[in-house]
């Protein structure tokens, strides 16, 4: 995750791909302080290992105080038929907001969060898939090997769709303050609505669907 002008060293942008490689690790990464909650709640009872991603910064709050966390389960947080945002950890909160703005231009998208990378909700995402015939994936983590790279591997197996991956190209980071890297770096909630207009169109080109 960023993690702005603490600097380099704490910023971890490869950390879901190296932790989904292990074997029966648990990977969860919370949108808001609410599901933080739930999230230590479980990981304290769980028996096996939990690693929990977790980013310094302020987020959006997306739940409330009722909400249950539960492993290996995705959150629809809202509805659309254009296009599915599969989002996790605090990208959640950009990619809810870069589909309210979309409404504004009457593209309709939904958005189903990820809290649980693995095990991962393969029948959630085939269903998204199923339902708008387009994938964007956002998360503040490399492109390669974290959750776009995860939603791929179903996609490509049970259901293939037009796909794009919002999330750090293969590139070293810089330090600074985390709205300013998150627009650099092609992260904030306007990159993730032009990703969705930029798969849409190619969508529309392959299908002829208009």
């Amino acid at each position: 995750m960023l993690n702005g002008c603490a600097g380099k060293t704490h910023q971890a942008i490869e950390d879901i791909a190296i932790m989904r490689s292990l074997p029966n690790m648990v990977v969860l990464a919370p949108a808001d302080t609410y599901e933080v909650d739930q999230i230590l709640r479980f990981a304290h009872e769980y028996e096996g290992p939990v690693y929990i991603r977790l980013a310094r910064d302020p987020v959006a709050q997306v739940f409330t105080e009722g909400y249950r966390f539960r492993l290996g389960k995705a959150v629809r947080i809202k509805e659309g038929q254009d296009v599915t945002i599969i989002s996790t950890g605090s990208q959640t909160g950009r990619a809810l907001q870069a589909a309210h703005d979309l409404d504004a231009e009457g593209i309709s998208a939904s958005v189903l969060h990820m809290p649980s990378i693995k095990p991962l909700d393969e029948e959630a995402i085939v269903e998204a898939a199923r339902s708008t015939g387009a994938i964007v994936t956002a998360e503040d983590h490399s492109v390669l090997g974290g959750l776009g790279g995860a939603v791929a591997e179903v996609v490509v197996e049970h259901c293939p769709v037009p796909m794009l991956r919002v999330g750090v190209q293969d590139k070293n980071l810089q330090s600074g303050a985390n709205p300013a890297l998150l627009d650099k770096y092609e992260l904030s909630s306007g990159h993730v609505a032009d990703r969705v207009k930029r798969l849409l169109n190619r969508k529309r080109k392959e299908t002829g669907v208009k």
